[in-house]
């Protein structure tokens, strides 16, 4: 046979095939609701892998498994597991949803999984408040309050989060105090199926002062006649806190950011962030992504994080350091702005040309004609013919009553897109 393998069909199909991995989700009603199909699976388990909350629902079985708090090290073991060994894991409500089953597709992607779900806890907590689900949106804060939450509240009128330590409940209504909303309905259902099961409906003042469990599911209602922000943002200068000028101008960034074509999940550096302003506007467009304000002027920081504040934007993370090697350690970006160099725009764009993602959406403004011109250079060299604009904008301002204009410096815009064929 030329030394090649040679295998028969029979001889191939005796070969051990690993059993898939089975989670069954259980209800707030525990093993009662769960068919006898599903129950027959569990009872036929090499292992029953669960919490020791849910394992306590089958006291039957020979060979339980307890999951641990920190279990993702735990789970990858599954990998090595012997290929005939039938293992059933025991998941809350719908393991799909922010649940074990999410977890597993993400920790072994070639797996092959079997998920029986039952309803999840958001479902059971927006049925028991006389709420429908459509149109809500849902979060998980079990590791801590996500970042996305304001946006989110901008945009949807119902919101429901799963908490856990890090993320109780008081905390998050406490948070959302802080975005200045107070006119939320919050509903809190905690150990639902448990015997201590609770329910709060109440303000979110109210619930800020309450106690809650970690296990609880909390909705954020907004009023009946609540409508959603229009997200075309772009403020004033004065909203912001700036200093010696330092701020991107309003009709700048308007024009930057529609340059930028910022979609919702979006990771955007800003380099040379200045105040910040241009930063903030960025993030509250990518609110379900994250934005990384890269700034070397120590005064200029604190700017940054005091309208950072001021709006709410949690996605929006500080970068202490200059361009190139402050952006050594960060996430891939889908666009970047550059305010400002600090003298290294040819190292800067030698950098971002080495990222990974492409494409890379690119603009650039600059008040000096030397600079306009390297960065023009630089594009070329790349095979690109970027976008130059040149911006020259007059304010009016009142003189013995009477209306004239004041210019202000030009400004140039140059945007091109990075893609793998300019490499």
């Amino acid at each position: 046979m030329n030394g090649k393998l040679h295998m028969t069909n029979h001889e191939f199909s005796s070969l051990p095939v690993r059993q898939s991995l089975t989670i069954v989700g259980v209800g707030t009603a525990g093993r009662q609701t769960l068919s006898e199909e599903t129950l027959a699976l569990i009872n036929s388990a090499d292992e029953l892998w669960g919490s020791p909350r849910l394992l306590e629902m089958f006291p039957e079985t020979t060979h339980p498994v307890t999951l641990e708090h920190e279990l993702t090290a735990q789970l990858k073991t599954l990998a090595e597991r012997s290929p005939n060994r039938k293992i059933v894991l025991l998941a809350s409500g719908d393991p799909g949803f922010y649940g074990l089953g999410s977890k597993l597709r993400k920790m072994l992607p070639d797996e092959k999984l079997q998920i029986i779900p039952q309803p999840s806890t958001i479902q059971e907590a927006f049925a028991r408040a006389d709420l429908s689900l459509e149109g809500a949106f849902f979060l998980s804060a079990h590791q801590d309050i996500p970042t996305e939450l304001h946006g989110a509240l901008r945009r949807y009128a119902r919101i429901g989060l799963l908490t856990g330590p890090k993320a109780l409940p008081q905390r998050i209504a406490q948070r959302v105090l802080s975005y200045g909303l107070n006119d939320i309905r919050v509903v809190v259902c905690s150990n639902m199926g448990l015997s201590d099961e609770a329910f709060f409906n109440g303000t979110l003042e109210e619930c800020a002062e309450r106690e809650f469990s970690a296990l609880s599911v909390i909705l954020l209602i907004e009023p009946d006649n609540w409508q959603p922000e229009a997200l075309d943002i772009c403020r004033p200068d004065e909203a912001y806190a700036f200093c010696n000028g330092l701020i991107t101008k309003h009709d700048i960034r308007a024009l930057a950011l529609q340059r930028l074509k910022l979609r919702e999940t979006d990771v955007f550096w800003d380099i040379g962030a200045g105040s910040g302003a241009l930063s903030v506007e960025a993030a509250e467009h990518a609110w379900n992504g994250r934005v990384y304000a890269i700034e070397r002027n120590t005064d200029c920081l604190g700017l940054i994080s005091e309208n950072r504040n001021r709006f709410g934007v949690d996605n929006l993370e500080i970068i202490s350091g200059s361009a190139p090697e402050a952006l050594a350690n960060l996430p891939t970006p889908d666009a970047v702005f550059i305010g400002g160099s600090g003298g290294c725009l040819e190292a800067i764009l030698n950098a971002l040309e080495t990222t990974g993602k492409k494409p890379l959406r690119l603009v650039m403004s600059f008040v000096l004609l030397e600079h306009v011109c390297s960065a023009l250079l630089w594009f070329r060299t790349q095979g690109i013919e970027p976008e130059l604009v040149q911006i020259a904008i007059s304010n009016s301002s009142l003189l013995a009553g009477n209306t004239r204009l004041v210019p202000q410096n030009p400004v140039f815009l140059l945007s091109g897109t990075l893609t793998e064929r300019n490499r």
